[in-house]
């Protein structure tokens, strides 16, 4: 007979005990995440730059056509600043001479600033605080490199907050007035009216704006002669020991070289050393204002925020960068507009 009863047995399923990361294998992962973050992080800022880098570029563009936008309603370039000679001061403490910037803010999309800097024809200088400081606050996006740490300072005499300038027209090499009626060699001068038509070396072989740093320090004064010097030493020694400006390039709007110009006199990135009271300072140096009696040379080097290059405008209105080590005679010739100069390449 067979036996139908049978036992079920349940038996309850443990899963297996888990174990947890080890203090050993916790480290491992940390480090190679770390070694994966260190690989990654200079690819990261490389992009980072490579995108600033391009936006500088696309910001002298915009200041290319802009310049050949007042040059084809002008058939000119603008001046840079007008000026009385014999008249050095300013008429007031909120006065100021418009730059080039500030002229061709019209072709900027900034016809309403333009209307402030403008109510009468070219010339002469602006004294209205209500209008210089409302021109104070306006940003000028295509004036203002993206890599700059320092595109806004304070002012004087109200210590307003002001935005700089990072690209600073073409003065020439070294003069840049002379009451006599002489001019500097750049695309730009004082009470000029030059055209492309002037430029006989060729707008491709000119240069027209480059790179600079806002809230450079420059010094004034000494008694320069008119050969330009061909060393930092050379050019710090025409003023020993003058007291350092630091607002170099901090006004968009004046027209004055230290603030919205650049002259080739020194090869661009060169540092500048001047000593004042223990402080070493790479500085900027002009010997005067525009508009006074005697001649006023300026020596304003291109600088960038991009390292070994600075970037620049030619006359034709296309942009390239330029290495720090080009040959200083090669910079210069870039500077002049009618030197006859045969130019290799740069």
């Amino acid at each position: 007979m067979l036996n139908t009863s049978s036992k079920i047995v349940c038996r309850r399923h443990i899963p297996p005990k888990s174990r947890g990361f080890t203090l050993i294998e916790l480290l491992v992962v940390i480090a190679i995440i770390a070694i994966l973050i260190a690989l990654l992080l200079p690819a990261v800022q490389q992009a980072r730059e490579a995108a600033r880098r391009t936006e500088c570029r696309n910001n002298l563009k915009q200041l290319g056509l802009a310049l050949h936008a007042y040059h084809d309603t002008y058939t000119r370039f603008p001046p840079a600043g007008t000026y009385i000679p014999g008249i050095a001061g300013m008429p007031g403490p909120y006065s100021v001479n418009p730059s080039i910037v500030a002229r061709l803010t019209n072709f900027l999309d900034q016809s309403a600033l333009y209307g402030a800097f403008f109510p009468w024809s070219e010339g002469g200088y602006l004294n209205a605080p209500t209008i210089l400081s409302q021109i104070y606050q306006t940003k000028v996006a295509a004036t203002l490199c993206p890599s700059d740490p320092n595109p806004r300072s304070l002012v004087p005499p109200g210590n307003e907050s002001s935005w700089g300038c990072s690209y600073g027209a073409n003065y020439g090499e070294w003069l840049v007035w002379d009451p006599s009626g002489r001019h500097g060699s750049g695309v730009f001068q004082p009470n000029g009216a030059l055209g492309i038509r002037d430029v006989t070396d060729g707008t491709s072989n000119t240069l027209a704006f480059a790179e600079v740093k806002t809230q450079q320090p420059y010094i004034l004064g000494g008694t320069p002669t008119a050969t330009a010097p061909i060393s930092p030493t050379a050019l710090s020694a025409i003023s020993p020991g003058a007291p350092v400006v630091q607002t170099g390039h901090s006004y968009y709007f004046a027209a004055s070289p230290a603030f919205t110009a650049f002259t080739t006199t020194l090869g661009p990135n060169s540092n500048c050393p001047h000593t004042v009271s223990g402080t070493t300072y790479d500085i900027d140096y002009v010997n005067g204002n525009e508009g006074q009696t005697s001649i006023t040379y300026a020596a304003i080097t291109s600088r960038s925020w991009h390292e070994g290059i600075v970037q620049v405008l030619l006359g034709d209105g296309s942009g390239r960068s330029v290495s720090e080590n080009i040959d200083r005679q090669i910079w210069r010739s870039l500077g002049t507009r009618s030197g006859g100069e045969v130019l290799g390449e740069f």
